[in-house]
């Protein structure tokens, strides 16, 4: 459910008092859901991972809580303890818990990586440097114990929108490094065999020990920058995502050990669910439809850096339409583990 707390302000390093002007009403929280959705409204894109599908969301844990790359939030868990057995007691101790819950959301967000292209400026040593007003967020979790006295919460902050982490934090930005040169693309539409049959773009990094970030930054084998997120400008970054995480887990699931040997270096698009390079891309087939799937791609150093194979690059000087892919945050970045835990 969505909660609002007016004009609150709650600092990192504040205790939080069950003095707090907020809502009296405490409604159970709603079922969970069956399926997991994400649904970006600054593209067309979409995506919908149902319970045993072949991807499922990324989450990273980070002190305070854990970032939710898929979705674009960051969750904080709060506790409070009761004072006595009356049942004002237990609500006074369920407003602590929800309160510190939030505090430890914005805890969370020190533990955001931002990657090359920038910086969040309101944060020092993991912790936000000035008081944050928080105005909605959504209570996921609120239970109390009577036997203990305790309580428990969890809520969730979007990073994206008018009032998510991103504004809060503030966002600074980095000059691009050395540009890679894209081909002049034609006027019109394109022609069919380019990257008309592309909708999106699928970064295969399966094989490398990739961290996410905000702003990921895709490189040639040269160095040169491709694409970097912190082109697109902090209004455009402050409202949705530069790119989607995603983490296949269908060789797991199945039980089949590791991923299947690649049989494609080259790029190639998938179309109705069939591809010739074996699971994988029949899972992306399925879940991203039209999608170009970069193979071989590899982690750099830090955060959220990429490169690109020499045939990826090709690929692209072949196809400079899909520039525009990459700029409307069309990118899927598909690993087959969580990062683990970020400790800034």
């Amino acid at each position: 459910m969505l909660r609002r707390l007016p004009m609150l302000l709650l600092a990192a390093w504040a205790v939080p008092s069950c003095e707090q002007p907020i809502e009296d009403d405490i409604a159970p929280p709603p079922p969970a859901p069956q399926r997991y959705v994400y649904q970006d409204p600054r593209t067309t894109a979409w995506r919908v991972f149902d319970e045993g599908g072949d991807f499922r969301p990324l989450v990273q844990p980070v002190p305070g809580g854990l970032v939710e790359w898929t979705s674009g939030s960051v969750v904080g868990e709060g506790r409070g303890l009761a004072r006595g057995n009356t049942p004002q007691d237990g609500l006074m101790a369920r407003r602590a818990a929800r309160l510190l819950a939030a505090r430890n959301a914005l805890l969370a967000a020190g533990g955001i990586a931002v990657g090359p292209g920038g910086n969040f400026l309101n944060v020092a040593n993991g912790t936000i440097r000035m008081e944050a007003t928080i105005r909605d967020f959504q209570e996921i979790r609120n239970d109390y114990d009577p036997a203990t006295r305790t309580a428990t919460a969890a809520v969730r902050i979007p990073m994206y929108g008018a009032h998510g982490i991103i504004q809060i934090a503030g966002l600074g930005l980095r000059e691009t490094p050395r540009p890679w040169r894209w081909p002049d693309a034609p006027t019109g539409e394109p022609a069919a065999g380019t990257q008309g049959e592309a909708r999106m773009v699928v970064l295969d990094l399966r094989a490398a020990a990739f961290s996410p970030a905000l702003l990921p930054r895709v490189l040639s084998p040269d160095g040169e920058c491709v694409f970097d997120a912190a082109e697109l400008g902090v209004a455009e970054l402050s409202w949705r995502p530069a790119a989607t995480y995603v983490v296949y887990q269908r060789p797991r699931a199945l039980g089949a050990g590791p991923a299947p040997a690649l049989v494609k270096v080259e790029p190639y698009v998938v179309r109705d669910g069939l591809a010739p390079d074996g699971d994988f891309a029949n899972s992306v087939g399925r879940t991203f439809r039209g999608a170009a799937i970069f193979p071989l791609c590899q982690a750099g150093r830090g955060s959220g850096t990429i490169f690109l194979s020499k045939a990826a690059v090709e690929y692209l000087r072949a196809h400079p339409w899909m520039r525009q892919l990459f700029r409307s945050g069309k990118i899927v970045i598909v690993v087959e583990t969580a990062p683990a835990s970020r400790v800034p």
